[in-house]
């Protein structure tokens, strides 16, 4: 039997384009493909797209909306949702107070990572992460 895998993830660009992204892209050092079997085996809490499509007609409704909410709305509107597969956004919580929000740029190939006071919803801490080892410490993730 051949079994077939994929190798890349698409994103929506910050300008509305379709974004496809090789899974041995780094991102610091750290290979797209790492960080999802890092999330999926943490479990991290992915982003709700439905969440995302509602933020984006909020947008356009203020008419603040950017290419990429315009473009958002548009796949939704011809049932093509299905083409954009990457996640740009998980949470994962630390403890009972704190989460940490994982944000994937896909145009700048950059990861963030932002510690938050769940009580407060207040930042605790901010950092473009580079390394794999410090992207664990930060989310109190293992590395599977």
């Amino acid at each position: 039997m051949i079994v077939a895998t994929k190798s890349t993830q698409t994103f929506l660009s910050a300008n509305g384009s379709l974004k496809p992204i090789p899974l041995s892209t780094k991102f610091g050092e750290i290979e797209l493909e790492q960080l999802c079997r890092i999330a999926e085996h943490n479990q991290w809490k992915t982003e709700n797209l439905d969440h995302r499509i509602t933020q984006a007609r909020l947008m356009v409704d203020a008419n603040w909306a950017s290419p990429k909410d315009h473009a958002l709305l548009e796949l939704e509107q011809r049932g093509k949702l299905h083409l954009v597969d990457g996640t740009e956004y998980w949470v994962v919580e630390l403890d009972p107070n704190r989460a940490a929000g994982i944000y994937l740029n896909p145009d700048t190939y950059t990861l963030e990572v932002m510690v938050i006071n769940l009580e407060w919803f207040a930042p605790l801490h901010r950092e473009k992460v580079i390394t794999l080892k410090r992207l664990i410490e930060l989310t109190g993730s293992d590395h599977p």
